[in-house]
C-alpha cells in the first residue's frame, strides 16, 4: 500500500466520522414553539365546532396541532397555575406528549421534562401513563406523578362537564405534529 492511499483512506474515516456526529448534533434540536393568542383562539374554536358537530352529526373530530397545544396550554398557565412554567414546548411525536419548560419556585428556577402517553381503554375512560417525569436531574416522586394523573382526569372531566355530560372520547391519536381526539355524542 502507498502511503497516499493510506492518507487518503485515514482523511475518508475522519471526515465520515466527523459528518456522522455532526449531522447527528444538528437534526435533534426541532424549532422553538412560539406561543402565539391567535394559535391558542383557534383551538377554542376547534372544540366550539366539535361540539356543533356531535350536535349535527353525532359524531366530532378534533385535530390540534403542537403549536396551538402549547399556545392554548401555555396561555391556561399563565391564568390558572400557582407555579409558573416558562419557555413552554409541547411536542408530539411518537405516540407521545412531550412536554418542556423551565418551572418555577420561589428562588428556584428547574428544567421540567415530561413525556406522557393518553388514550382511551375498553370501556371509553381517559387514561394517562407517564413515560418520563423530571423536574431538573431528578426523577419525579410516584405520590407526585400519581396527583397530577388525577388532577388531568378531573380537569378533563370538568371540560367535557362544560360541554356536557352526552359526550364520549372514542379514540386519541398522536402523530407527528399533531393530535387527532374522536368521539360520539351519546
Amino acid at each position: 500500500m502507498s502511503k497516499g492511499l493510506i492518507v487518503s483512506i485515514f482523511l475518508i474515516i475522519l471526515f465520515s466520522t466527523l459528518a456522522c456526529r455532526l449531522s447527528g448534533e444538528l437534526v435533534d434540536e426541532p424549532d422553538q414553539i412560539i406561543i402565539l393568542t391567535e394559535e391558542a383562539v383557534a383551538v377554542n374554536e376547534k372544540l366550539e365546532q366539535a361540539v356543533k358537530d356531535a350536535e349535527q352529526k353525532g359524531t366530532f373530530t378534533l385535530e390540534i396541532t403542537e403549536q396551538q397545544l402549547a399556545s392554548y396550554v401555555a396561555i391556561n398557565l399563565a391564568s390558572q397555575s400557582s407555579i409558573p412554567i416558562t419557555e413552554l414546548q409541547i411536542r408530539l411525536r411518537d405516540e407521545q406528549i412531550r412536554i418542556s419548560g423551565i418551572a418555577h419556585q420561589d428562588n428556584l428556577q428547574l428544567p421540567l421534562s415530561v413525556g406522557v402517553r393518553v388514550g382511551v381503554d375498553e370501556a371509553n375512560n381517559f387514561r394517562l401513563e407517564f413515560t418520563e417525569a423530571k423536574l431538573g436531574p431528578f426523577p419525579l416522586p410516584q405520590i407526585i406523578l400519581e396527583s397530577i394523573t388525577k388532577e388531568v382526569q378531573k380537569a378533563l372531566a370538568e371540560q367535557m362537564a362544560k360541554v356536557g355530560e352526552g359526550y364520549s372520547i372514542q379514540e386519541i391519536s398522536i402523530g407527528e405534529g399533531s393530535i387527532l381526539i374522536r368521539g360520539i355524542k351519546k
